[in-house]
């Protein structure tokens, strides 16, 4: 997902969000002589489908436990998304960073259904992320990291020093506008390197050497096919991969009434961490902690209130695997474990404390649906339970975003 910035200078840019002067010096140092410049958001684009139903960037639309009795139809957006929707000058960059902890809040809404999908109550909810590390374009950690990679620079370096040779070409002006044309080609990543004149491939060789950069000299030695954009975006991805390992914490409440109960007759509080631990050749890692607290009308007494609590606790790890080129994530397995424990009067054949076993399959069929398949075991009963789910999520946008 990309959101549209106006064409702007270059030290206009720079007073304006962090990421563009990242932009500026990677992308716009590679790319440049653009009408438009398009800022990617990976929170979205590149997030797990974990991580999209523990914070969404935008809207979601989820139909959870279709295969059960209980089954809910819930809406999940931001204060951001919906003021973007009716105002779409709020994603030009200004706004964007402006408005960045509104995005940081989710709020949802419910329709429980019986098993013969008739309505049986509503519910809704809020959450807010406590701690979000995870958005790079808001980011001046992002933007440090950036800032002191040597790839970064030479990437700068090596523009700079090309257009310097260009400017002072001592020939015609027909000469020159043929070399400008193919470095303008090149940088944007129509060519290749061994497309260009000889004598240019010459030119830039040596101002490699000259200016010290190193990794992209070798490069070039190395492909005579070498392509300086899908280089500069294989940069860019590596570092957007780290943020996408670095920590968000949640917490939210959220509040259910069933048809035959009282209002607000089920409130949970809950508070969730996601943060990658490890990253291997085929499969990232991701850490997943929940913890709730949850509190309902305790039938065992008489009257309507909330004095049965539960305390439950689900740790996960989540294995996500991810496209060569594109680097989203087509397939997800999720194994955790849940503890209950229960500090009310408890129930006829009830136990106090009780354990399951999770795993939780969720598969990217198209862009932005996910079908997560959640697979529940008790280790005591010896019981499978299957709850089939669907995700969609969107911007809302139209041809505004990708």
């Amino acid at each position: 997902m990309v959101i549209q910035l106006n064409d702007r200078k270059n030290q206009t840019m720079k007073r304006k969000l962090p990421f563009l002067i990242t932009a500026a010096w990677l992308i716009t140092s590679v790319v440049y002589a653009q009408e438009n410049v398009r800022l990617p958001l990976t929170a979205d684009s590149l997030a797990t489908g974990n991580y999209k139903d523990v914070l969404n960037s935008f809207f979601q639309l989820a139909f959870d436990r279709i295969t059960g009795p209980d089954k809910e139809i819930k809406f999940t957006a931001n204060p951001y998304a919906v003021m973007a929707k009716l105002d779409t000058s709020l994603l030009i960059d200004r706004e964007y960073y402006r408005y960045r902890r509104l995005r940081d809040l989710n709020f949802s809404f419910a329709v429980k259904l019986d098993t013969s999908y008739k309505f049986n109550g509503f519910s809704s909810g809020l959450k807010y992320a406590l701690i979000n590390r995870r958005d790079e374009t808001v980011s001046k950690t992002f933007l440090n990291m950036m800032a002191e990679d040597h790839k970064v620079s030479e990437f700068r370096i090596l523009n700079e020093a090309i257009e310097a040779y260009i400017s002072g070409l001592a020939a015609t002006p027909e000469l020159q506008d043929k070399i400008r044309a193919q470095q303008t080609n090149f940088t944007r990543g129509n060519i290749n390197f061994n497309q260009l004149e000889p004598s240019f491939q010459d030119t830039i060789k040596k101002l490699a050497d000259a200016k010290g950069t190193v990794y992209l000299a070798s490069l070039i030695e190395a492909d005579p096919e070498f392509n300086l954009k899908a280089t500069a975006q294989e940069v860019y991805e590596d570092k957007k991969n780290y943020f996408n390992n670095r920590l968000l914490w949640t917490l939210g409440i959220t509040d259910t009434t069933y048809q035959d109960q009282f209002m607000f007759s089920n409130i949970v509080i809950s508070s969730e961490l996601l943060k990658g631990i490890d990253s291997l050749k085929k499969a990232d890692i991701e850490l997943n902690l929940k913890a709730a607290l949850q509190y309902v009308d305790d039938t065992v007494k008489s009257g309507k209130d909330l004095k049965r609590s539960v305390f439950s606790f689900e740790p996960g790890i989540n294995f996500v695997i991810k496209t060569k080129k594109t680097n989203k994530s087509f397939f997800e397995f999720k194994l955790s474990g849940s503890y209950y424990h229960t500090f009310s009067t408890l129930y006829s054949d009830e136990e106090r404390n009780r354990l399951t076993i999770n795993s939780t399959i969720r598969i990217r069929i198209l862009n932005d649906i996910w079908i997560p398949l959640e697979i529940k075991y008790d280790p005591e009963s010896g019981n499978f339970f299957g709850l089939f789910n669907v995700r969609a999520n969107f911007t809302g946008l139209g041809k505004l975003v990708n």
